[in-house]
């Protein structure tokens, strides 16, 4: 059963008529645009208040966003100053390596200049070393003989104890005491020399008295003639044959000469060279 229409303001109007009809319908059309802007207005303010109050979630990632970013400025700045220690570390190892060079340079010129010095003191020592072996050349020194320290007689007494022991006669140019027992003789020529050194041998049958003569060597001389003894000496305390010359040594019938070069004795071959050396 249909239920009673609710009475409007149009039921005392004439509904049939057109202008009844026109009234109806822009009401209704009224009615119906106020519904529509109501469901406007109901739905839009979520929207709108979304668009205005952003989430936590894009706050967290904004921060996060911030705080790469801030990370990011630190390390272009920290990048920036690596850099620039880098080029001024550079600067500073190009100061450094130039500096060295130069100082390399110094010591390669004092090492040369060093060098020259030393071949030209070297040059020189043995110059004076030549001329200190000519000086005495001729002399001989007698050790472990009595003699009268009057410089006039011991010219003769040497004379006279030299031909009686030795059986040789020299002419002898001077002669002097140069400590006790101990004589310097300077010959006039040095093949009297050699009569002197030749028959020296004679010296040992002269009883318990012991008298030696010996070269008149330099300082350079006597060094090297102490090394070849003590080298003698070790020999002969293992039971082998040896004998001592100028400035070398025979051990067991193999001959050792000293080379000032190494400053040292070196075993020669019976040509004179020295051994596994044959072309020196």
């Amino acid at each position: 059963m249909p239920l009673p229409r609710t009475p409007t303001k149009y039921d005392n109007e004439d509904s049939s008529t057109d202008e009844g009809k026109r009234k109806r319908s822009k009401d209704e059309e009224e009615g119906s645009e106020d519904s529509s802007i109501s469901r406007k207005e109901t739905s839009s303010p979520d929207k709108k208040k979304i668009h205005r109050s952003p989430g936590k979630m894009e706050q967290k990632e904004n921060a996060k966003i911030d705080q790469i970013l801030g990370i990011l400025q630190n390390l272009s700045i920290e990048v920036n100053q690596i850099r620039t220690d880098q080029r001024e570390y550079n600067k500073e190892l190009k100061k450094l390596k130039e500096e060295n060079e130069m100082i390399r340079k110094e010591n390669n010129s004092i090492k040369k200049e060093f060098k020259e010095m030393k071949e030209q003191l070297d040059e020189t020592n043995e110059r004076l070393e030549r001329l200190e072996r000519e000086r005495r050349r001729n002399n001989v020194v007698v050790s472990g003989l009595e003699l009268d320290n009057d410089p006039s007689s011991l010219k003769e007494d040497i004379g006279n104890f030299i031909q009686q022991e030795l059986g040789v006669g020299v002419n002898i140019k001077t002669a002097f005491k140069i400590g006790p027992k101990l004589c310097l003789i300077q010959l006039e020529t040095f093949e009297d020399k050699i009569k002197i050194l030749q028959n020296k041998m004679k010296l040992r049958n002269m009883g318990e008295e012991k008298v030696f003569i010996n070269n008149d060597l330099t300082r350079k001389e006597r060094d090297i003639d102490k090394q070849i003894r003590k080298r003698a000496e070790e020999e002969r305390k293992l039971g082998k044959t040896v004998k001592i010359g100028y400035q070398k040594i025979t051990i067991e019938g193999r001959e050792w000469r000293w080379n000032r070069r190494k400053n040292a004795v070196e075993e020669v071959a019976s040509n004179g060279n020295p051994v596994g050396n044959p072309k020196n």
